[in-house]
Parts: C-alpha cells; sequence; structure tokens
C-alpha cells in the first residue's frame, strides 16, 4: 500500500502558495504527507508516523469536537498503531504548539478543538458533544478589568442545552 493511500491523503494545491493549516482546513480538502511534514516542523515537531497518523485524523476532516477516546477509537478503527497514552501526550503537544484548543467541560471531561480561533460553543448534555456558536450569535458586552500585571487572554463561553 502507497504512503499516500494508507494515510487517505491526496495532493492539494493553489495559486496562493503556502497555505496555514487554518486555509487547508476549511478548504475542506486532505493534506498530503507533504504538507504535514512541512507544518509538523514549522512548529518545532518531527514528523514522526505517529504524528503524522494523528494530525491526519485531526485536520483531514475539517473543523471538529472530539475527546482523546473519540480520537483512539478513530486510530484503532485505522488500525494505527498508537496506545492511549500516545494520544494524549500528541493532543497535549498539539495544543501546546497551537494546533488544538483545549475546552474544558465539565472537570476532566476534556473536549479538543481543530478551530482555534476565538468562538463560543453550545455543550448538548444528553449527547456530551460541543458545536460551534456563529461569531454573530453572541455578544460580549463588557469584561472586567485583569488584576495588576496580567491580561484578558481568552473567554470561553459554553452554552449548555438538552434534549426537551
Amino acid at each position: 500500500m502507497s504512503f499516500e493511500n494508507r494515510y487517505g491523503m491526496r495532493n492539494y494545491s493553489s495559486s496562493r502558495g503556502n497555505l496555514d493549516l487554518s486555509d487547508l482546513i476549511e478548504a475542506s480538502e486532505n493534506i498530503n504527507i507533504e504538507q504535514t511534514r512541512k507544518y509538523l516542523r514549522n512548529v518545532g515537531l518531527r514528523p514522526t508516523r505517529q504524528r503524522i497518523d494523528i494530525f491526519g485524523l485531526l485536520f483531514n476532516n475539517g473543523h471538529r469536537h472530539l475527546t482523546a477516546m473519540d480520537l483512539y477509537r478513530e486510530s484503532c478503527e485505522n488500525k494505527y498503531s498508537v496506545s492511549q497514552a500516545t494520544i494524549y501526550n500528541l493532543l497535549k503537544e498539539f495544543t501546546q504548539k497551537g494546533l488544538l484548543r483545549e475546552i474544558a467541560v465539565n472537570g476532566n471531561n476534556i473536549h479538543f478543538d481543530t478551530n482555534t480561533s476565538n468562538h463560543c460553543h453550545f455543550y448538548h448534555e444528553n449527547t456530551g458533544k460541543l458545536y460551534d456558536i456563529d461569531d454573530s450569535d453572541i455578544y460580549v458586552l463588557g469584561i472586567p478589568v485583569a488584576p495588576a500585571d496580567q491580561e484578558v487572554w481568552r473567554i470561553d463561553v459554553i452554552i449548555r442545552i438538552q434534549d426537551v
């Protein structure tokens, strides 16, 4: 089986030249192996087989939300040789490098978002799923002044919904 086929990735070309990760995801195209390697190197990560596998699972399906267990199940379904510990380590690494946004819903219930821009979420209590809220649907009228020597870094809003 060829490398490209194993990872389910196809070539993506653009007249704009080098695209950033967000552009590639929003184009709803699969990111090819060379783009993955280059992107990982650019953020300071060595493009190992496991990083390439997990990167492909995360970013070749558009923006989405998932837990470590969701990603582990997907990796098993794709017959990738990766442990749960490796999944947790890679998610932590990718989050630290700014590739993912970590969203804590209920204490230890951590979701990861491939859309790292500032945006809010619905959390469905019955299914445990997160959904993006369109920026035009929510307004922050004001925020308190941060304590001395600190600044507001990000505002996380999670609106909880349930079935009626």
